[in-house]
């Protein structure tokens, strides 16, 4: 078995505590459209900084600015987590969930383009109260990183 596929075989084998980690994950009620959910947002940056951490990734989390909404009230942008783990090596690279037009300023903060790598499906609500994500979807998506990740380190 060559070893993109024992990454793949790994990644159905723990399923289940994947699955685990994106329940406590959503039960932080991240919903970035909702300016009253802003802590929460920035809560999600902080819990996804430590999960990064707890496997010995070097993260921190990049300011970025406040937010102006039409009423003119100012509030502060989740922080971007940003990581080290490609050979000890600053990769050029973002994985971004959330509000896609952020995507932009963290382009433009970093000088370094951005890539996203969906795994949502078009009914997933994404950004609403009831916003979702297929497991299978989930799951696919970690093997689609997992093999960018290989082939950026080949």
């Amino acid at each position: 078995m060559d070893q993109i596929e024992a990454v793949f075989k790994a990644i159905d084998e723990q399923q289940d505590e994947f699955i685990e980690l994106l329940r406590e994950s959503v039960a932080i009620q991240s919903v970035s459209a909702d300016p009253a959910r802003r802590d929460d947002c920035i809560r999600m940056s902080s819990w996804a900084r430590d999960q990064l951490r707890s496997l010995g990734v070097e993260t921190s989390l990049w300011d970025l600015g406040n937010q102006k909404l039409p009423s003119g009230q100012e509030l502060p942008l989740p922080p971007a987590v940003f990581g080290v783990f490609v050979y000890g090596m600053a990769p050029d690279f973002t994985r971004e969930g959330g509000s896609i037009p952020v995507t932009l300023t963290i382009q433009n903060l970093t000088k370094r383009p951005v890539m996203l790598l969906p795994i949502g499906a078009s009914d997933d609500m994404a950004h609403s109260q009831n916003e979702k994500i297929n497991r299978d979807n989930f799951v696919k998506g970690m093997k689609v990183l997992a093999a960018y990740i290989f082939e950026l380190a080949s």
